[in-house]
């Protein structure tokens, strides 16, 4: 009975955070904004240490860092440019989910000794897709190493479902104003 009440209760609370990050990213068509609220309400409900968002850029052809939590942003965003990950990469090609379970030792990794020095071990990073098509990369990053369970992967994931489509919504947004 006491694990029936503590699975219906973390059900409860999963509902009400869904719930809670699909008003946030929906009042608004600012995605910078809709960016930052939904770090934010992840950073309430799953207990990382760090997160950030980075989304496909057609005409560069690059992956550019949008929005970080947790982290220094200037050095967040200079590290990212120079680096352009082949794991994420990897998981726009995909479109699948990728966890890291430590940064600091694998081989794919460009920064190691960045993730060192700020002291992040595990990662997992999430597609962000629209009609079939990768449109950039959430990712949670951990200050200890971390296994994944299949229940957080698929309540990020669907977390990430309704960030691509308020991220989309806000693309379409901005290109109807410029029109």
């Amino acid at each position: 009975i006491t694990r029936d009440i503590s699975k219906r209760k973390r059900a409860e609370g999963e509902l009400r955070a869904l719930h809670d990050i699909n008003l946030a990213i929906s009042s608004t068509l600012d995605r910078r904004v809709i960016l930052e609220m939904l770090l934010e309400k992840i950073e309430v409900l799953l207990p990382y240490a760090a997160s950030h968002i980075q989304l496909w850029n057609d005409a560069t052809g690059t992956v550019d860092p949008v929005a970080c939590r947790n982290l220094d942003e200037e050095q967040w965003q200079a590290g990212e440019a120079s680096s352009r990950h082949i794991v994420l990469r990897a998981i726009l090609r995909s479109k699948r989910h990728l966890v890291i379970e430590n940064l600091q030792t694998d081989e794919r990794i460009s920064r190691r000794s960045s993730y060192r020095r700020h002291g992040l071990v595990s990662s997992l990073g999430m597609p962000l897709i629209v009609n079939d098509q990768a449109i950039g990369v959430l990712s949670l990053l951990t200050k200890e190493r971390h296994e994944f369970t299949d229940r957080e992967i698929r309540f990020v994931e669907t977390l990430a479902k309704q960030a691509s489509l308020a991220i989309y919504n806000s693309k379409l947004y901005q290109e109807s104003r410029k029109l």
